[in-house]
């Protein structure tokens, strides 16, 4: 039975593992090292690798803590250039299209839309079936409905009708992350009879609401799929 674990799920840190105990993912490094073993149940025998979407503080602030423990991790090159992490044995380069074999994961990447260079990822577990996590990205252009996901982990950073634009972040929330209708889009165009579960990622302090983007997604998704929205400390059984 795999869980994803919610280390940190908003804009001042993002960190996930996913582990049935056997076999476990590091997803993003923006919480240290020690709080994510600890979620591995301090099996680290059981970590068969990480992966990192783009280098922004909140998603890769901890990465050396994970590169000194030689874990194999994979992220855009562009990240690993940009980290100056081109030297490290342990950290390579994920290229879009190509399959990553992490233990018994198998890894394909795929281009989001961002600031910076941000690849989202199908994960694939034969205890699993296939799941897909993106975010920082403020539309995904592809279709992967013919993979019959059984799990979409995805942003839903915000509302346009909550969004202050008088703020001054405002063109950084605008440009390079997901907005709730379109994250509707996406569920209504991938969700099949076999996606389980749907967790919304990122969602932002100020310009979101749990309820509501809850209520949005259930019309787009299947009677039977469970919703979550991520937050600190949340395990949800897969």
């Amino acid at each position: 039975m795999f869980k994803l674990k919610v280390l940190s799920s908003s804009s001042k840190a993002n960190g996930y593992v996913l582990t049935n105990g056997e076999d476990s993912l590091f997803i993003e490094a923006g919480k240290n090292y020690r709080i994510a073993l600890v979620n591995a149940d301090y099996n680290a025998l059981s970590i068969n690798g990480m992966l990192v979407t783009h280098e922004h503080t909140d998603h890769a602030r901890c990465i050396k803590q994970y590169v000194s423990r030689r874990i194999p991790i994979y992220m855009p090159g562009d990240t690993m250039k940009n980290l100056n992490l081109e030297c490290e044995y342990n950290v390579k380069p994920i290229e879009l299209g190509q399959a990553v074999r992490l233990g018994n994961f198998t890894i394909h990447a795929f281009e989001c839309k961002h600031s910076v260079t941000c690849y989202g990822y199908i994960i694939w577990h034969k205890k699993l079936g296939k799941m897909l996590f993106a975010t920082d990205t403020e539309f995904i252009k592809y279709s992967f409905k013919d993979l019959g996901l059984k799990h979409i982990c995805i942003e839903a950073n915000y509302s346009k009708d909550l969004l202050n634009r008088d703020d001054e972040n405002s063109t950084h929330v605008l440009q390079g992350h997901m907005e709730i209708g379109t994250t509707a889009d996406f569920l209504r165009e991938n969700a099949t009879s076999k996606l389980k579960n749907v967790v919304l990622l990122h969602l932002s302090d100020k310009n979101s609401d749990e309820k509501l983007f809850k209520e949005i997604v259930a019309k787009e998704v299947p009677e039977t799929t469970k919703i979550y929205v991520a937050d600190k400390g949340m395990e949800i059984v897969l």
